[in-house]
């Protein structure tokens, strides 16, 4: 009579330096259904010990406070995982993910990749690339179409914000492959601004990071205004809601372009259903796209 083993296969997440390597169990598919925005709760195999080992190792291991794990378009093989901690001197039993997400006030954001390594002995996580130091790359409105999100935009709108400024909160991880050259590969993280006008309104602004691969390095090349949002309310009616007295919106929406410089591809931002538009091209020295 023949027997009938039932094997489990067992997978290790490790640093890819082996004389650190530290190993957690997941299951053989851990990632079905990938995050959009920060969990607290990470997929199965997962742990918040791990990911503050291997992408931030100088946080304390109490810093947790959420994560998006999520494999990376068009990288077969490959995790984004997008780390949010909280700041030294902040307890992360302070921050509510669910109302402010990932909040620059409190938080701080890490990102890692890691690649799927499958051998006949094991398969394991291996942590290929990550970033040195919190994100702090700021967004330029300079020369943008979209007007701004502070909320001096209220009553001197058309001039409000033409600076440079850090988003309030990271958001989510987008799920375009972008390709601005063979060599490094790049995703995209949205960023937020939010702002409430004592009782009259609200507005919101979004924003675009590309972050590049170079080699075992995470670095952010691109960044640039998307959307903003204001809706201004009036008095209350009889319904007992109040009424919109003004709403003000525009979007952009990015074009990789087969034209080249130093090997990267041009950017394209161009105005959804208007004629403005902005061309950012590859700056060598300072490896960041650069608006023209």
């Amino acid at each position: 009579m023949s027997q009938f083993i039932k094997v489990s296969m067992i997978f290790f997440a490790m640093l890819s330096n082996p004389n650190h390597a530290e190993t957690i169990k997941v299951t053989p598919n851990p990632i079905k259904n990938s995050y959009k925005s920060f969990e607290g709760k990470l997929p199965t195999g997962w742990s918040s010990d791990f990911l503050i080992r291997t992408i931030a190792p100088q946080k304390d291991r109490s810093a947790f406070v959420g994560a998006i794990i999520k494999p990376w378009p068009g990288e077969n093989g490959k995790f984004i995982v997008a780390l949010c901690t909280a700041k030294d001197g902040t307890s992360r039993h302070q921050l509510d993910l669910r109302t402010d997400g990932c909040s620059n006030e409190s938080s701080e954001l890490y990102l890692g990749v890691f690649g799927l390594e499958i051998t006949q002995k094991q398969s394991a996580y291996i942590l290929l690339a990550k970033t040195a130091m919190p994100v702090t790359d700021k967004v330029d409105w300079t020369a943008s179409n979209i007007d701004g999100n502070d909320a001096d935009c209220l009553s001197n709108f058309k001039v409000c914000n033409k600076g440079s400024s850090f988003p309030d909160v990271w958001t989510y991880i987008d799920n375009t492959p972008y390709r601005i050259n063979k060599e490094n590969p790049t995703f995209g993280i949205n960023a937020e601004w939010r702002n409430n006008f004592a009782g009259s309104g609200s507005s919101t602004s979004s924003a675009l990071y590309l972050i590049s691969q170079f080699d075992d390095k995470l670095k952010v090349v691109f960044s640039a205004p998307m959307s903003y949002f204001k809706s201004i309310e009036g008095e209350w009616n009889s319904k007992h809601t109040k009424q919109i007295v003004e709403e003000t919106f525009a979007k952009n929406y990015l074009i990789i372009s087969n034209k080249k410089i130093h090997g990267y591809k041009n950017i394209l931002l161009r105005e959804k259903n208007g004629t403005w538009h902005r061309i950012y091209q590859w700056d060598k020295e300072k490896k960041v796209y650069i608006g023209q």
